[in-house]
């Protein structure tokens, strides 16, 4: 029993080092695959493609992020994967499985937390400019008097916004953060993995 154990093990191991290994051979070619993985656009998959998707689990931008994430991706994936007593856990398929599913996952959860914050801004910005649409008589007299069309709400929008974006920054800064973000795949899978 030990030694299937301990056979179980050294394949495990050995599957972490392949990741490690396809993680560094991207790094080292990300100049060639950069026009594949749509850096320029921001972190939506209808952006991109699924080969975009499924590369970005591991993409590193800069060799800190590599080696941050290497060391946490050895790491981690050792307590869950190589030191385990089931040798389920220790199966290259469940190690893949898990690293491919830990990628997609932070890279879906990026994406509806970006949809999430973009519907609170928007939200908030319609509604502020509900409450600042001017239904004075002067206003319907300027509108009137430019052939129907609702110009006082271009004031009462801008200055709408203007006040939606000093009231409700926080909303504003984290659309602005998910529409900067390019890939987090990489380190969603430690994430992931570190529970």
């Amino acid at each position: 029993m030990s030694r299937l154990l301990s056979i179980s093990s050294e394949r495990a191991k050995t599957t972490l080092h392949l990741l490690i290994l396809i993680n560094i051979l991207i790094f080292a070619y990300r100049d060639t695959l950069r026009p594949q993985l749509n850096l320029h656009r921001t972190y939506r998959i209808q952006d991109g493609n699924f080969k975009s998707m499924l590369l970005s689990i591991f993409y590193h931008m800069d060799p800190t992020h590599l080696f941050l994430n290497m060391i946490a991706l050895h790491r981690y994936g050792s307590e869950l994967f190589v030191h385990t007593s089931s040798r389920h856990w220790q199966s290259f398929h469940v190690i893949i499985i898990s690293y491919l599913i830990c990628g997609i996952g932070a890279y879906c959860g990026i994406e509806l937390l970006s949809r999430y914050h973009e519907y609170q801004w928007e939200k908030k910005v319609h509604d502020a400019r509900i409450a600042q649409k001017c239904t004075h008589w002067l206003c319907h007299s300027l509108n009137e008097a430019f052939g129907g069309e609702d110009i006082s709400s271009l004031f009462t929008n801008a200055i709408a916004d203007l006040s939606t974006s000093f009231n409700f920054a926080d909303i504003k800064l984290s659309v602005w953060y998910y529409q900067v973000i390019y890939r987090i795949g990489a380190s969603g899978v430690v994430y992931g993995w570190m529970g």
